[in-house]
């Protein structure tokens, strides 16, 4: 049961990190503002958002994961 509940938390997990990955692409431009509002650079907006889908996807398919 336990393997199931693990799954369940990463899965709700990637679903947080898939979302702002979404909204990033979707409407930039609140990030945008951040981002600039700190002083970086507009374009570090596209490594982030790969961030947030790389690690969506590594915590559904990460170690300890078993699909049978």
């Amino acid at each position: 049961m336990s393997d199931v509940l693990n799954l369940i938390g990463r899965f709700l997990i990637a679903l947080l990190f898939f979302g702002g990955a979404i909204q990033k692409i979707g409407d930039p431009d609140p990030v945008l503002g951040m981002i600039t509002g700190i002083g970086l650079p507009e374009w570090l907006i596209w490594p982030v958002t790969a961030f947030n889908l790389i690690a969506a996807v590594a915590l559904v398919t990460g170690p300890g994961i078993r699909f049978w």
